[in-house]
């Protein structure tokens, strides 16, 4: 909605989340690790590491895939939805909305 794209409530939100998604997930997991270490239980600590490398890959994927993409965040062109130009993505996160990290941080981490 219009509306929501101009609430600078919601902008700022946004982007707390941002921030704190990958963190969150890598520190979580982490966690993960070190209480499984610290229990003797190697399963947990197992599920904690592959956590780790699993949002790792996903996250230099999604990247790469970002950079080359070059799809406009909807701020930058509202009109032209599937506006995609080979690694466009390079000149600037305006740039870089596909593919969703928020959504491979998700996954990566289930």
């Amino acid at each position: 909605a219009p509306a929501a794209q101009g609430s600078r409530a919601l902008g700022r939100g946004a982007v707390v989340f941002r921030r704190a998604a990958e963190p969150v997930a890598l520190v979580a997991l982490g966690g993960l690790w070190a209480a499984g270490r610290a229990g003797g239980n190697e399963r947990m600590a197992e599920v904690g590491v592959r956590g780790v490398e699993a949002v790792g890959v996903a996250l230099a994927v999604t990247g790469g895939v970002k950079l080359l993409a070059g799809r406009a965040r909807p701020y930058v062109g509202k009109e032209r939805p599937h506006d995609f130009a080979l690694a466009r993505g390079l000149r600037g996160s305006e740039w870089r909305s596909f593919p969703s990290g928020h959504t491979t941080v998700g996954f990566a981490t289930a």
